[in-house]
């Protein structure tokens, strides 16, 4: 039996039920089982505030795509998106066949404020796995943002009808009032608030600059969310 990865199976179980602590714990013991256990090293520097692990596991073997990705991403979960877009450069080139990576990458240029630059990493994530969401998602941000806003439709049209979910149609409501289509915009809009998201969840959604200027969506806001406008 390898007990370390009995180990780290039982700390992933516990990372992904949001107990943290107990995640750790079961990775460290993974590592006292075999401190040369690289998956443990990853997986607990996921759960660490510094990137050492991570760092330790590169140094095993500095040609292992996903350990790059496992360090660029630990960045950008951190905002530090310029590190970030280091290291996923560095795994894409090692595997280009790795989806994660180039969507993780093009989400650091995103949020580096280089849209144009995002768009081919995106581009490539969806090119190597046609229906992966986040892929979708960041594609059509990062369209909607460099103004290619019939191409924003298009890839949001077709992630709501793969993810009828309703961040989503939210955002695509947001390209169409910016297309000038506002009553088809204004019907999503409608058809997202009854009952399946939250005020909260509206207001936690980025990028939706058209919307906000409608006269119209505001009053839909205020007839579905009264209590938020009284106060």
């Amino acid at each position: 039996m390898c007990f370390p990865c009995v180990y780290n199976d039982l700390g992933v179980f516990y990372k992904r039920t949001d107990r943290d602590s107990l995640a750790k714990v079961y990775f460290q013991n993974a590592l006292e089982y075999d401190s040369t256990f690289r998956l443990g090293y990853l997986n607990l520097g996921f759960s660490k505030d510094k990137p050492h692990h991570l760092l330790y596991a590169i140094k095993q073997d500095s040609s292992d795509a996903f350990s790059w990705f496992s360090l660029g991403l630990f960045y950008n979960n951190r905002k530090e998106y310029a590190k970030a877009e280091q290291h996923l450069i560095k795994s894409v080139a090692l595997d280009h066949t790795y989806y994660f990576s180039w969507n993780e990458l093009g989400y650091s240029r995103l949020y580096l404020n280089r849209p144009e630059e995002a768009l081919e990493p995106f581009e490539k994530a969806l090119e190597l796995y046609p229906e992966f969401s986040w892929a979708m998602n960041n594609l059509g941000r990062a369209y909607y943002r460099v103004g290619r806003l019939e191409e924003a439709k298009k890839v949001r049209s077709k992630l709501c009808e793969l993810h009828p979910i309703a961040v989503y149609d939210i955002r695509l409501a947001n390209v169409l009032a910016a297309l000038g289509e506002k009553d088809r915009a204004l019907e999503l809009v409608e058809k997202t608030l009854k009952g399946r998201i939250s005020y909260k969840q509206l207001t936690e959604v980025e990028y939706l600059p058209d919307l906000a200027k409608m006269p119209e969506n505001d009053m839909l806001l205020r007839e579905y969310y009264p209590e938020e406008f009284n106060e």
